[in-house]
């Protein structure tokens, strides 16, 4: 009995160990450390006692089982060493390869689904079985996933409803559960040649009810790949139909209780795909444990994969009690320094906003009572725009007094960015971009209720007084104040726009405010590309200046701006040639346009006659580089920089300053931009009119440094101007030295290039006439009388080079001198004076002497003789000038011809002139004039028109015009010979007959009427040789026409003699 006692006694010691045993290799904990351990790469022999029972597949194939003995206390390991051992070759032979369900499905599927007992068969049957069933659905599961998610829910159902497939993946027995066998068929085997893989497996088995189970398992066995066994299995959540994706949240659920130290990237991998909220959110509660932290994550503008999911309330719940806890913690114990302390704030009362606005929850008055105190606490500039969306979002909970009250306390002078933008708001009844703001700071989609902005907008009107809002706008930085919002492209498209609605609203007119140093900063400090919004904002300051603000009842805001004082502009525009920036180009269209504008408010009333509105002077607008402006708004950011301004400013420039669109300038600078350049260029440039200036004895050396001039750019050139114009260009002039002035000349195409007025300043003070040696001419003297430019030195008009820069020049000055003449008369004071003044005659009559002169110039002079070379190319440089002048105004030829000019030109313009053509349009009028003189010189032009182009509108007027008026004058009526124009006509008679055939008859018959009126009736006649002369001429003409003259031999001719 004690024998059997003690046997017994054992038998229940033995039974109990193993009890124990089997408790503790099943114990989660246990199983936690061996996974944490195994994951580690911890050594198994310095660590028997941990629970190995369900990771022997994953040691069987990492290590020699014979290593391990006490592995033996297994019972599982021989059998699972029995799996490795075995020759996966053997296995994959009888593998069917289309034997699993495709798409569609049927319900008549015929597929070999016989089912093999493993009780007995051998391990290699056993693998092969389970090893079908891993191919089949993993195989079926690619099909599958690759079509839609109604699909895959078919497929699902369909497999609960047939459980005879894949039985060996679903059984559920420990002793011969296949998972021993599945880490080794999946992990060690080359599955390649079967198409399989244990990723598409890991994807596949979310197709079954136990999927998750064999899942956890897989993971168990391969603790090292735990992290890409999760990015694996969250591939399959957009392949999986909504009813079934709690199977893959089963399965990483199920995982991350075997390794919890993984939910910090589990819930990262949720996040970023945005999938499986709930389950982020538990391991956020019941892992992580940082809900602010998580949520000020999650809570942004995209949050549609937080408000589709519907959420347990005890999660809700919990997320919304931890939230109000570390507010209320961060209230009573502050996070030090204070910048912890302002940002954790700001963080909180956003997460609470965002909480509400994404579950729905409403939170107690008493909770927003408690977040009333961050409200008036806050100091950062950031906090307090929270505060702003966190009352404006929960407004239609707070009291009206208290709503007024928390607003006031954020919006006002004191805080500028918000004071206007709320002014701007509410005037504007823009209520969606305070929506905008709101989503912007707290970067969460909240709603914000229109009732209540509406409410909000009555009764903050006394907080926006204009007095105030006036001198906020001016504390306002475009570039700045409105940077950190978000709503705008760029800070200044709200600045800009603001300050203009409250500039045509007349804020600064009702508070009596002058914005002129304010936008004298902007304009400094402006910067390309120009905003659209400030040169609209520009112009409106201009007009502002000139208008006052009518407000209803019938109430008149005389108008406090002024214009920016021509004292600050100076300094601007002096010696800035060499580096224009967008400062200058924005004040030239600042003073053009204020100077337009203020001409047309003269013509609307005499205020504008108001000091502090007349016009910019002289001396300040013909300061401005225009010519360089007007090139780098064409060019500058290929177009882009000063698009808003380009084509206003274009237009200005023409009206203001007509006389710098010259063509050939403008094709010098642009070949000039593509030249490279040296460096050091001014120290080269110095060295270079030196030697210019100073060799002048060595015409070599100064010809060679002149040649290397003309390299440089003209703003280098520029600052040596006064040196090359006035100073050396007179003793090149007093050298003739042609190469040298060729030079000059192209060193001055490039100056004018950039720079038109200066240049031709220059070039008429530098060769100013002797009697002129001691004045200088200004500018505005020239523009109003440009006869002044021919008083320089009379060498110019022989010589070719400069004679060219001097009809240049002289184009220049008489284009400009129309529009100074013209302002001169708009902005007279004495217009009743002005009105008798026709101005068009004047200029016309000012234009017409100065092309006469030109004429004048010429005609041969004694001293030519010798030099028709030279004068030759004066005259076709003159022809040319006259060309283009006749091409741009036509009445300018017909104003000239019948100025007249010497007959000796005459044959020289008709020909070389091609614009002369249009001569024949009303050379008939000349021709007709009741002045002889001109009658004479339309004769002499008719002809040579005739002999140019001799065409059927000359024939007319030769036979309408030319020949009656010859008839006329050819012949003294009183005393029978013929006239003292007779010697000119009579020429004139022949080059019609010459030239044209239909004509010839009548100047025959023409000429043999003279003849028969000269001849003598009588046998004898007494003359003085008047008579005789004047047949003798008819006579000839008649022979250079090829007709016989009729013989007067017969008769004796009795002369009297003196």
């Amino acid at each position: 009995m004690k024998s059997s006692s003690r046997e017994g006694m054992a038998t229940f010691r033995n039974s109990s160990y193993i009890n124990d045993q089997i408790l503790n290799e099943n114990n989660l904990d246990n199983i936690k450390d061996t996974f944490r351990f195994l994951e580690r790469g911890g050594n198994i022999l310095q660590n028997t006692e941990l629970a190995y029972l369900k990771f022997l597949p994953y040691i069987s194939i990492n290590h020699n089982s014979k290593t391990l003995p006490f592995l033996s206390r297994y019972s599982q390991f021989d059998r699972i060493c029995g799996f490795a051992a075995i020759d996966q070759n053997n296995v994959k032979i009888g593998i069917k390869d289309n034997a699993y369900p495709k798409p569609p499905l049927t319900s008549a599927m015929e597929i070999d689904v016989g089912y093999v007992p493993l009780n007995n068969a051998d391990a290699e049957t056993m693998m092969r079985s389970i090893l079908q069933d891993i191919h089949d659905l993993t195989k079926s599961a690619k099909l599958f996933y690759i079509k839609n998610q109604n699909t895959v829910e078919k497929y699902c159902d369909f497999l609960i409803q047939n459980q005879s497939y894949f039985q060996y993946l679903r059984r559920t027995d420990v002793a011969l559960t296949p998972q021993y066998s599945m880490p080794i068929m999946l992990y060690k085997w080359d599955l390649g040649s079967l198409g399989i893989n244990y990723e598409d497996f890991l994807r596949a088995l979310l197709l079954l009810e136990n999927g998750p189970s064999i899942i956890e398992f897989m993971v168990i066995n391969n603790p090292p790949i735990f992290d890409k066994i999760v990015k694996i299995l969250v591939k399959a959540h957009s392949n999986l139909p909504t009813r079934y994706k709690g199977r893959l949240k089963e399965a990483l659920e199920k995982m991350i209780n075997l390794a919890p130290h993984h939910a910090n990237f589990m819930r990262m991998i949720l996040t970023d795909l945005k999938i499986l909220p709930e389950l982020a959110f538990e391991l956020t509660l019941d892992i992580c444990k940082d809900i602010p932290l998580y949520c000020e994550g999650i809570f942004t503008r995209n949050t549609k994969w937080l408000t589709a999911t519907v959420f347990k309330k005890e999660i809700i719940d919990a997320v919304h009690s931890r939230l109000m806890l570390a507010l209320n913690n961060e209230l009573e114990k502050p996070n030090m320094p204070p910048t912890n302390h302002r940002t954790r704030l700001c963080i909180l009362i956003r997460l609470v906003c965002g909480f509400v606005s994404i579950f729905k929850k409403r939170i107690d008055p008493e909770e927003i009572k408690e977040c009333f105190k961050v409200v008036h606490a806050a100091e950062s500039d950031r906090l307090k725009k929270i505060c702003l969306s966190f009352v404006l979002f929960f407004a239609e909970l707070i009291a009206d007094a208290d709503r007024l009250r928390l607003f006031s306390l954020i919006v006002n002078p004191a805080n500028t960015q918000l004071y206007l933008l709320f002014a701007y708001f509410f005037n504007t009844n823009k209520f969606d971009y305070i929506e905008k703001l709101c989503r912007k700071i707290l970067t969460l989609d909240v709603m914000i209720s229109a009732k209540v902005l509406r409410e909000l907008q009555y009764s903050t009107r006394g907080l926006f007084q204009e007095k105030t809002l006036a001198r906020s706008a001016l504390e306002m930085d475009p570039s700045t104040t409105f940077s950190d919002l978000g709503l705008f492209k760029a800070p200044q498209d709200f600045a800009f726009k603001c300050f203009y609605v409250m500039l045509k609203g007349g804020v600064f007119h009702k508070g009596g405010v002058d914005i002129q140093q304010w936008m004298l900063k902007q304009i400094r400090h402006a910067q390309t590309p120009i905003h659209a919004q400030f040169v609209a904002l520009l112009k409106a300051y201009i007009y502002s200046i000139f208008v006052d603000h009518g407000a209803y009842p019938n109430v008149i805001y005389p108008t406090p701006i002024t214009k920016i004082p021509e004292s600050e502009i100076f300094d601007m525009f002096t010696d800035c040639i060499s580096n224009v920036t967008p400062s200058h180009i924005l004040m030239c269209y600042y003073i053009l346009t204020f100077n337009s504008v203020c001409m047309e408010r003269r013509l609307i009333n005499s205020s504008a006659s108001d000091p502090k509105r007349s016009l910019y002077s002289y001396n300040l607008t013909e300061l401005i580089p225009v010519r360089k402006i007007l090139f780098i708004t064409e060019r500058s950011g290929g177009g882009n920089d000063y698009k808003n301004i380009y084509p206003e400013l274009l237009g200005l420039i023409s009206v203001n300053y007509p006389e710098i669109f010259d063509i050939e300038s403008l094709l010098i600078d642009e070949d000039r931009e593509i030249r490279n350049f040296n460096t050091n260029l001014e120290e080269i440039a110095e060295k270079l009119v030196l030697s210019a200036s100073s060799g002048l004895d060595d015409p070599e050396e100064s010809a060679l440094a002149m040649k290397q001039l003309v390299t440089l750019p003209p703003e280098v050139l520029y600052e040596h101007s006064d040196t090359l114009i006035i100073f050396l260009l007179p003793k090149l002039l007093d050298r003739m030295n042609f190469e040298m002035l060729y030079s000059m000349s192209e060193i001055w195409l490039l100056l004018y290039s950039i720079s038109p007025h200066e240049a031709s300043l220059l070039f008429i003070n530098g060769l100013r006439g002797e009697q002129d040696r001691r004045y200088r001419f200004p500018e505005l003297q020239i523009m109003l009388d440009p006869s002044l430019v021919f008083r320089i030195d009379d060498r110019t008009f022989r010589c070719p080079p400069l004679y060219k820069i001097f009809l240049r020049v002289l184009k220049f000055y008489m284009v400009g001198s129309r529009q100074r003449l013209l302002r001169i008369y708009q902005e007279s004071a004495h217009k009743d004076e002005m009105n008798q003044v026709n101005l068009p005659l004047t200029i016309m009559e000012q234009e017409t002497l100065l092309l006469s002169t030109v004429m004048e110039i010429c005609t041969s002079k004694p001293t030519d003789k010798g030099k028709e070379e030279i004068l030759d190319q004066i005259r076709n440089a003159s022809f040319r000038f006259l060309h283009q002048i006749f091409i741009e105004n036509s009445d300018s030829l017909k104003n000239l011809h019948f100025w007249g000019y010497a007959k000796e030109l005459v044959p020289l313009t008709t020909s070389r002139i091609e614009s002369m053509h249009t001569c024949m349009h009303w050379v008939h009028e000349l021709i007709n004039n009741e002045d002889a003189e001109k009658q004479m010189f339309g004769l002499c032009l008719a002809g040579h028109l005739c002999e140019v182009w001799p065409m059927s509108t000359t024939f007319t007027i030769a036979k309408n015009f030319m020949l009656p008026a010859i008839k006329r004058k050819i012949m003294n009526p009183l005393s029978k010979i013929l006239s003292p124009e007779a010697t000119e006509v009579l020429p004139i008679l022949v080059k019609i007959h010459n030239i044209f055939e239909h004509l010839r008859a009548d100047v025959v018959e023409l000429l043999r009427e003279l003849e028969e009126k000269l001849m003598s009736r009588n046998r004898y006649e007494t003359t003085y040789g008047y008579r005789r002369r004047s047949r003798e001429i008819i006579s000839q003409c008649l022979r250079d026409i090829n007709e016989k003259p009729r013989s007067d031999s017969m008769l004796k001719v009795r002369e009297i003699r003196p």
